[in-house]
């Protein structure tokens, strides 16, 4: 449900879980490198590493996080989605869902967006705008977004969050060009021969 016009359009939420497996796998050595990516998006999103009640989003997450660890997800604030289930606002319990596997997420849809998002009053509607693209205009390093597109694909893998293709042996001249078709598409996030 999180895809815009064909393209997958909440990279926002790869950085968050991203973020979170750094924060809670001990061996994981990227925490640094991930909350910096992590602010570094709020900074663009939102032009200050500091929420309008002036803390910082990093901290804030990371107890949003810690409650989903101990309590897992609270009922009452639930995920806000549009009538295709896109986001529109609790991307973060969104990410949260994601990462402590949560299965039965609550969720409320709604029509008008514009009562729930945080800008007062919201000019126009943004929550498509998270793709790719937007981390490519907005001073991401290639670095950077390879290690998101990375990300991305191993969160839809664990998560099978992806469609299985097999190809049968009478079609084995082609295996190759098939594989070339499918690209021009899609992502191929692996391929292996039995």
């Amino acid at each position: 449900s999180q895809k815009y016009n064909g393209t997958f359009s909440r990279f926002d939420l790869i950085v968050r879980y991203a973020f979170l497996e750094s924060l809670y796998d001990e061996e994981n050595k990227e925490y640094q490198y991930c909350r910096d990516l992590y602010l570094k998006m709020q900074k663009n999103r939102t032009g200050s590493i500091l929420r309008k009640d002036g803390k910082r989003y990093d901290e804030e997450f990371i107890k949003i996080s810690n409650s989903f660890q101990e309590n897992g997800y609270i009922e009452k604030y639930p995920l806000i989605v549009n009538e295709d289930r896109h986001l529109i606002n609790s991307s973060h319990r969104a990410a949260c869902s994601l990462y402590f596997n949560i299965k039965e997420i609550p969720y409320i849809i709604v029509k008008d967006w514009k009562k729930h998002l945080e800008s007062d009053p919201p000019r126009r509607q943004t929550y498509f705008s998270y793709d790719r693209g937007w981390f490519e205009k907005n001073g991401f390093t290639k670095s950077e977004i390879n290690f998101l597109q990375k990300k991305k694909e191993k969160i839809f893998l664990n998560n099978i969050l992806h469609f299985v293709l097999i190809l049968w042996p009478p079609v084995s001249a082609f295996f190759d060009n098939i594989l070339k078709d499918l690209k021009r598409n899609y992502t191929i996030l692996d391929s292996f021969g039995y």
